[in-house]
């Protein structure tokens, strides 16, 4: 019979770890047997997460992640594992070693069922930055379940985490973790099943509402890096968007929120764009510098460039989409900023500010 099986180095090794795939892979309900199969399987390692040994901690993990990772996973399983599982976690995910909390999220992530849920919600504003950012990777890969797997999270428990997760956003106080919240909105954004309706068009809005947000409260300081991967993620996942709406019959468009939402998140980063090339926060390439510091120079303003770019499409797209006939800037405002040139930095505040103000009007 195939089996799941982990391999360990715990003292217990010689123990039959295993369940069988039938139970895993299960789209039936499960008898007795099976259900005892898995309580015996988890009691084995849930004890360890525990553990003083950081590697019993990590063998711990990862044999409880083992049948997760099958990519036909059922439903019941996932259901009966939560089960077995989740009223362990939640009180793993509370204990004073991050090393312990941080190793129950990621199963809890992983386990995605309306209970699971629970737990990492619970943890989005524990005062451990690394146990709220681990609370914020596992929504993320609740979503990712939801898109690869049969999903065993009903509607309701999604569209809170989704709502949760962007309320989060703003308050977080760590770039590195709100950025992990907006790769959670935008994997919510790529779940297209009939069982979630609006979920897609919801996430967008969230997303780019939130980190426009996020780029307004920054009051024209140049972004950390984790910073910059929140803009340049949110611009490209709100342009893609934009565009695959623009080509879609009128009855399939993303609603007018989410539009609006995109057209906002345009205006707010070319505002930030704006205003550290009017602050002089933007390096000047000089042509008569050694090599070295142009190539330097070029590098650090590559992201606002790619940032220009994004957000002079998305106002194209929303401009057409919210009734507003528009034509892309001409020529690109992002190639004002790739000379690296003072003057052409002030062109670009010109015509960016124009099409900002143009914005506004949605």
């Amino acid at each position: 019979m195939l089996v799941v099986a982990v391999a360990s180095a715990w003292p217990w090794a010689a123990v039959a770890q295993q369940i069988p795939v039938s139970v895993v892979q299960s789209v039936a309900g499960l008898g007795d047997g099976a259900r005892q199969q898995i309580q015996e399987y988890a009691d084995r390692a849930a004890g360890d997460l525990s553990a003083q040994d950081p590697v019993r901690i990590r063998d711990a993990r990862n044999h409880l992640l083992a049948p997760l990772a099958d990519p036909l996973v059922g439903v019941p399983f996932r259901l009966e594992y939560s089960r077995q599982l989740t009223p362990r976690l939640e009180s793993l995910a509370q204990d004073a070693r991050p090393i312990v909390a941080v190793n129950a999220l990621r199963i809890a992530g992983d386990l995605a069922t309306d209970r699971s849920v629970e737990v990492l919600l619970g943890q989005l504003e524990n005062k451990d930055a690394s146990v709220r950012l681990s609370a914020a990777a596992g929504l993320g890969r609740v979503f990712e379940a939801m898109r690869e797997t049969a999903p065993a999270i009903n509607p309701q428990s999604a569209t809170r985490l989704m709502e949760r997760a962007a309320e989060r956003v703003v308050a977080e106080p760590e770039a590195h973790v709100a950025d992990a919240l907006v790769r959670a909105l935008l994997a919510a954004a790529a779940v297209e099943r009939d069982e979630f309706p609006g979920l897609r068009p919801r996430a967008l809005e969230l997303a780019s509402a939130r980190v426009a947000d996020r780029v307004k409260a920054m009051g024209g300081q140049a972004p950390t890096p984790a910073g910059i991967d929140t803009i340049l993620r949110t611009l490209s996942a709100a342009s893609i968007a934009m565009a695959e709406d623009n080509a879609r019959a009128v009855a399939r468009r993303l609603p007018e929120a989410a539009a609006k939402a995109a057209a906002r998140l345009s205006a707010e980063c070319l505002g930030l764009l704006i205003e550290l090339a009017r602050g002089g926060k933007l390096p000047v390439v000089d042509p008569g510098a050694p090599k070295e510091d142009q190539d330097r120079a070029a590098a650090e303003r590559a992201w606002a460039i790619s940032a220009a770019a994004a957000a002079d499409n998305i106002a194209y797209f929303a401009r057409n989409r919210l009734g507003d006939r528009a034509s892309q800037s001409n020529p690109p405002l992002s190639s004002r900023l790739a000379s690296g040139r003072r003057d052409a930095d002030a062109q670009f505040i010109t015509d960016a500010s124009s099409l900002r103000q143009a914005l506004s009007r949605f």
